[in-house]
Parts: C-alpha cells; structure tokens; sequence
C-alpha cells in the first residue's frame, strides 16, 4: 500500500455525506416508483385525500413533542414553520409567540391551514403558498422542520436556507429508526423479492451537518406528534390497508388477491387486536415505539 506525507494513495475519494444523503433517498424513491407502477407527478397535490386529516385544535394541551418544540421559543419570537400543512405546529405555537410563518406548496394543505386558522381565531400567522427552495429573503427568529427532512433532496441548500432565515435556533423533527424486525420491512420483500429503502435517518443526516460545521443537540421525544391516529377495527381493514401500502400498483388488478394472500398468511406475526384497534408489531412482538428526534442549534446571527 503506497503511502505519501501521511495519505494513502490507494484510496479512492469518499462520498460526501450530502452526496450520500442524495444517493439514499434517490435510491428510496426509485423503487417507491418501482413499486407504486408510476411516477409520481409534480402537478398531483399529494395531501389532496389526507390534508383533513391533518386538522388539530390548535388550543389542544401540547402532546411531548409540541411541548419541547415550544420550550425554544420566546414570546417575542417569529416562528417559520416549513412544510407546516394544515398548522399542526405553527397554529398552537403562534398562541404562546409574537407570529408564525408557513411555508407550504399543497394547495389542500394552505386551505386546511387557512380555515383552521380563522375557526381558531388565530390572526397573527400567515401562509405563504410555495415551495421551500423558493422562498427568499424570509426571516424569522426560529425556523422548525417537522416531519418533512427526509422529502428534502437537495439537503445542504436547504439547511442553509433554515440557518439564513433563522436569527436565533433552527429545529428539525424526524422519526427515529424503527426497529428491523417490524411488519413493512418483513412483508416487503416478501411481496417484491427485494427488501425496502426506509426513510432516511440521523445516521444520514447528522454527517451532512457536521460536513457544514454544525453541532445540533440531539433529544429524544416519544409519542407520536398529535397522539394516536384512530386503529383500524376490522381485519379486513386492516389486510386492505396493508396492501394499499406495500403493494399499491396491484390493487384492482389480477395480482391483488396474492398478496392479500401473503399478507393473510403473516398477519397474526405481525399485527395483533388491542382494545382501540389493531395494531402492527415492530420488534419483538411489541406494538410500535414510537419517538422522534428533535435536532436543534443555534445560528451564528
């Protein structure tokens, strides 16, 4: 091995931790396509069916997560919430904050926003209906990412546009890594005879990070932001759901009923009937744990 003023010649370059970040979600959504039969379309606003599900109370008492994300904002604060949706974050912190700002590009998402504001009473947040990437010369004091890091492809752009518009602290919010062992990982490949690409994590994110000279604070949240979703209460439901989910291109097809079949087969492995519903196992034989990490630093302004 030729080695030269303490470097090895033979080594070829590394991958860049945002080069990386890029390879792993391309990698992700290539075979998302691959298994939903299509591309998906950038004139198709996605949340069209799902954005009314996404209506809280903005004066509802703070689940953990929403707690520790106001626990960093001032009264005199302006909180930027990007990819806010409907206002599950932006709306219940702009009760406890000078004003709130949400950036988003779902047309079904702004409106949510707009008429769960006004049924609040809420008059100090604004929409601004755009992507991310796009906006500019937008400032605030503390700029929060919840939920929506790993649909970011370009990271590094995207970080600098948090930190640019943040005077104060930027906060990011994303699931935890589940546990291997949970039903979509072990019904996937099943179905498709390849395992998934999950979402990308801390393991990806925090090396772009640390490659853009940046410290966060790592905190650990459990819980699910807003509390449980509704179970599913019947079987069928449920195998329906699944199918929806891991194999959506087969449904109404001829291929429909054999992975009905498979899912049929492992469902006592990896769902199981609680009082509220049922309920998918991840890890052994445990209902889902549920946490996020919350991220944070404080800018340089």
């Amino acid at each position: 091995m030729a080695i030269k003023d303490g470097k090895n010649l033979d080594q070829a370059p590394t991958m860049s931790a945002a080069d990386a970040w890029i390879a792993h979600g391309d990698a992700m959504f290539a075979l998302l396509e691959k298994v939903a039969g299509q591309a998906p379309s950038g004139d198709i606003d996605v949340y069209e069916e799902s954005a009314p599900g996404y209506r809280h109370d903005p004066h509802r008492e703070l689940d953990p997560q929403l707690a520790m994300i106001a626990s960093y904002v001032d009264a005199e604060d302006t909180v930027i919430d990007w990819g806010g949706g409907a206002g599950r974050v932006s709306l219940p912190l702009a009760l406890r904050c000078r004003d709130v700002v949400n950036v988003e590009s779902s047309p079904s998402m702004q409106a949510a926003f707009e008429e769960l504001k006004a049924d609040a009473g809420i008059v100090n947040a604004r929409l601004i209906a755009a992507d991310w990437l796009e906006v500019e010369e937008l400032q605030g004091d503390v700029s929060v990412a919840v939920s929506i890091i790993g649909l970011v492809r370009d990271i590094v752009p995207f970080i600098e546009k948090l930190n640019a518009a943040s005077r104060r602290r930027v906060i990011i919010l994303w699931l935890a890594p589940l546990a291997k062992d949970n039903w979509y990982t072990a019904l996937f490949p099943v179905i498709h005879g390849e395992p998934p690409v999950r979402w990308p994590d801390q393991r990806l994110l925090m090396p772009v990070l640390w490659e853009m000279g940046l410290v966060p604070e790592i905190r650990i949240v459990p819980g699910l932001l807003d509390g449980e979703f509704p179970l599913l209460q019947k079987r069928e439901d449920v195998v329906r759901a699944v199918v929806g989910r891991i194999a959506p291109q087969c449904v109404g097809s001829p291929d429909e009923a054999g992975v009905r079949a498979i899912v049929e087969k492992h469902f006592d492995d990896y769902f199981v009937e609680t009082p509220l519903g049922f309920r998918g196992f991840f890890g052994e034989k445990d209902p889902r744990d549920d946490r996020h990490l919350l991220i944070t630093w404080e800018t340089s302004k």
